[in-house]
């Protein structure tokens, strides 16, 4: 097991090659870590856990299945998984010509620390949960002068990280700029409740996290209307091909395909939470319901402020935004939308504030054409149906935020 930089190096000494194999998320922090030793070229490939194709290329790398990078007697296969289970997953398809010296774990701390040298500290994140009023939180929290969030609501540096060896040098670029000394460096990122490693592994074990929980009934209807005005997501076309336009009946295929059949989890937030206990401790997480946001925006604000660590500012209302009414008017129209969404997100990766913002401007320009505002709420009958089908994930939430939400929520 390598458990220092310094094992490293002279394991490297005794190698010539390597080939590393993982997840992609531990196998960018290490290939980062060749790079800035000046070590690149001991690289022959990788072989990613997660690779969907069997034979590619990953930053400019050889990746193949291990089972096809056959033993050589100056290589060694290094391991740089988080858990004994990814290991064995690796391992089942390897040639099994390899000796037992040849295969070289390292250990998953070191990793980990190597990560947060890269990276930007920050003082506190909001990791979740979409469509619970995550907007409206960044906008309160922009108001306070000594906390420090980028303009835009999410950098999504979470889809892109993996795609760049300089990714890190990238962020800084693009999301640090003049931040004031004084100030306290945070995060809105909705996104990320289902990162909780990403998270560990980029910003490290002490940053506070804020998690907003919603209605799970009301926040699947909201996210299911986001979906159908912009979703880069394919299967999302297949309604407005069957139908047309938007229609009632799109949010029950939307519900059978999705919610019940447990494809998309987002909303069963005990299955989120519990995976952030496994990298941070309790007493660093703060829960809002955003029922009691709507209700007490002043009490609710100022403990959230004094959770940061910053004086409070006085709200007596929550800033109103993304209020998310509207659909696309047709198929067209949401092909359209869909890929300005991703035209979007790339730009999250490469263009400068003020290009951002350009094309920012262009998206609500051709909405105005390819958007209809659409005022219905879920149907009675439907969020019955759904609080009963999230009853087991709600008492469990409540157990883990150790609240009840009775009242708030049935």
């Amino acid at each position: 097991m390598v458990k220092s930089e310094e094992s490293l190096k002279e394991l490297l000494q005794h190698y010539n090659r390597v080939v590393v194999c993982g997840p992609r998320a531990t196998v960018t922090i290490i290939l980062r870590w060749f790079r800035q030793e000046g070590l690149l070229e001991k690289v022959m490939g990788t072989s990613r856990l997660d690779s969907r194709k069997s034979h590619t290329t990953y930053l400019e790398l050889e990746d193949r299945p291990l089972n096809e990078w056959r033993p050589q007697p100056d290589a060694a296969l290094l391991m740089v998984c988080r858990d004994p289970e990814e290991k064995s997953l690796l391992l089942e398809k390897a040639w099994r010509g390899w000796s037992e010296e040849q295969i070289v774990d390292v250990d998953y701390p070191l990793l980990a620390s190597m990560s947060w040298r890269d990276h930007v500290k920050l003082d506190f994140l909001c990791v979740g949960f979409p469509k619970t009023g995550t907007t409206s939180l960044h906008a309160a929290l922009r108001k306070n002068k000594r906390i420090y969030l980028p303009r835009e609501k999410e950098t999504k540096y979470g889809n892109w990280k993996y795609s760049y060896l300089d990714a890190p040098e990238r962020f800084r670029e693009m999301y640090c700029q003049n931040i004031p000394e004084d100030s306290l460096f945070g995060g809105v990122e909705p996104s990320y409740f289902q990162k909780a490693s990403f998270v560990y592994e980029t910003y490290g074990p002490d940053v506070k996290l804020i998690f907003m929980l919603r209605n799970p009934a009301d926040a699947t209807y909201s996210y299911f209307k986001m979906m159908m005005r912009r979703s880069v997501e394919t299967e999302m076309r297949k309604y407005y091909r069957k139908y047309r336009k938007y229609c009632p009946d799109m949010f029950q295929d939307y519900m059978q395909d999705f919610t019940y059949s447990n494809k998309d989890q987002r909303f069963q937030y005990d299955i989120w939470i519990r995976e952030y206990l496994k990298y941070f401790r309790k007493e660093q997480m703060m829960f809002l319901i955003f029922e009691e946001v709507i209700r007490e925006p002043e009490r609710i604000l100022n403990e959230v402020q004094k959770f940061i660590g910053v004086k409070p500012k006085k709200f007596t209302e929550l800033p109103h935004s993304n209020s998310g009414k509207e659909v696309a008017r047709d198929y067209l129209c949401y092909r359209i939308n869909a890929k300005l969404q991703r035209m979007k997100l790339n730009r999250k990766e490469d263009a400068d504030p003020k290009q951002r913002e350009r094309f920012r401007q262009f998206q609500k320009w051709v909405w105005k054409y390819t958007l209809i505002e659409n005022n219905e709420k879920i149907p009675e009958a439907d969020r019955e149906e759904l609080l009963e089908f999230y009853k087991l994930s709600i008492q469990e939430t409540e157990r883990l935020v150790g609240k009840s939400l009775e009242g708030l929520w049935y």
